[in-house]
């Protein structure tokens, strides 16, 4: 899997309370902002022909500890979020990313590859520039998040104590 946020909870506390209601609780918000997470790394391809697909998964990391991982399989994704080295294609002049840096949007690009491929270039051309579009998405929304779990497991306390 390439590319993606992890978005985890752990179970607490003993047996004195029924804590499965408030892990019920915590499961319903993380899927809501694992929802959220997986509509803001669509946007980043609303331009695209062929976009690639996002998924939500459930993971468990460990017996008491969940987490909802919201990711994709395609490569080129991963290339323009993280970034390459090299880049094995030769562009027209009047080329224009339809991505950009640290930006949750697409947008019309133009141009396109003159030459692809190691086989039509005697050397690589400077790497893509890394997008950070995960990194993005987390500094926009990690305080949400534990602002809005918060007040789910503080909801959920309330109905078990």
């Amino acid at each position: 899997m390439s590319g993606g946020l992890y978005v985890g909870f752990e179970a607490i506390g003993g047996n004195s309370f029924d804590y499965g209601t408030i892990l019920r609780g915590l499961e319903d918000e993380m899927q809501k902002e694992a929802g959220i997470v997986q509509r803001m790394y669509e946007s980043t391809t609303r331009t695209w022909k062929v976009r690639p697909s996002f998924f939500i998964k459930t993971v468990a990391v460990t017996r008491d500890e969940n987490a909802l991982w919201v990711y994709t399989y395609n490569n080129i994704y991963r290339f323009l979020d993280y970034g390459t080295a090299e880049r094995w294609a030769l562009m027209s002049s009047d080329f224009s990313p339809k991505t950009t840096h640290r930006v949750l949007g697409s947008r019309a690009g133009s141009g396109r590859a003159v030459k692809r491929g190691r086989s039509q270039m005697a050397r690589p051309q400077p790497g893509i520039e890394a997008r950070e579009f995960t990194t993005e998405i987390v500094a926009r929304r990690e305080k949400a998040m534990q602002k809005a779990i918060a007040k789910r497991l503080a909801r959920a306390a309330k109905r078990v104590f």
